[in-house]
């Protein structure tokens, strides 16, 4: 499925949650970016296994990086404050 037609379709998306690399042909690099265009106020968390700080330049503002594996509670600590209002 195509990431931005569900954002664009979905009405409720408080958050989005990716990995870095996704099996859909569009990499979270090209994701960042049009979210931070179509949604800037749009809470989004990265998570990747590799060293990879490509999502840091796409101008999306406070890129929330996780590194895999994640524990649970970390995963769950960071949805909760990515998903506070600024």
């Amino acid at each position: 499925m195509d990431p931005l037609k569900i954002l664009k379709t979905t009405t409720g998306i408080q958050l989005v949650l990716t990995d870095v690399t996704m099996p859909s042909g569009m990499d979270g690099c090209h994701l960042a970016r049009n979210i931070c265009a179509l949604y800037p106020d749009l809470p989004s968390l990265y998570m990747t296994g590799g060293i990879n700080n490509a999502v840091e330049n796409t101008g999306a503002k406070d890129i929330n990086m996780l590194q895999k594996p994640i524990r649970p509670k970390v995963q769950a600590d960071n949805i909760r404050h990515a998903s506070q209002p600024v």
